[in-house]
């Protein structure tokens, strides 16, 4: 499993044929902490997008440890690619998938869920009746996720979380959160 800093200096390269994408070498893959659903999924641009909430971020260790890991990424590649594109930071602004109200309410990070034509290119693993479309508020939920691309207009630049699999937290167990869960960083 590599290091943070291997992951940081993964190479990124530009997808041929189109415009403002950009491909990480290696993608970076994460397994969350479970989180709660902050709303219903919503479609957009023919993806299902679900919103998770970083709760008590600045009480639960392992929710502030995933909170930095997703932060430092996101910025530090968002600098790797003004660099690479010979952009100001002052003309290119970070489009980050964290959300943070300056109210009290804890940050929401944006999730994708992928479609191939009609079809989500995504595993639910612990559950044979539930599916993406009817994710509910307040489901408690752990997704192994992954960040491979970086869109880019040279005015704005975002890093694109995917789930690639998730898993519903029993409402009747007592599964204790394990630390290390959260710092699983495993490139391919």
């Amino acid at each position: 499993m590599p290091s943070l800093v291997d992951i940081l200096n993964t190479k990124i390269l530009k997808v041929p044929n189109i415009d403002k994408l950009y491909k990480l070498e290696n993608p970076v893959r994460l397994k969350s902490p479970f989180m709660k659903v902050a709303f219903r999924t919503e479609q957009v641009y023919n993806n299902l997008i679900v919103k998770v909430e970083f709760t008590d971020v600045n009480k639960n260790k392992t929710m502030t440890q995933f909170f930095n890991i997703i932060s430092t990424l996101e910025n530090t590649f968002y600098k790797k690619m003004c660099y690479l594109l010979n952009i100001s930071p002052q003309d290119c602004q970070l489009k980050s998938q964290i959300y943070q109200s300056k109210k009290k309410y804890d940050p929401i990070l944006t999730l994708k869920i992928p479609k191939k034509h009609k079809y989500v290119d995504a595993k639910i693993l612990n559950s044979k009746r539930r599916t993406f479309y009817d994710l509910k508020r307040n489901d408690m939920i752990r997704a192994n996720i992954i960040a491979d691309i970086i869109w880019t207009d040279k005015k704005k630049c975002t890093m694109k979380w995917k789930i690639e699999e998730l898993e519903f937290k029993d409402p009747d167990s007592d599964i204790e959160e394990n630390e290390e869960n959260n710092e699983q960083l495993e490139g391919q």
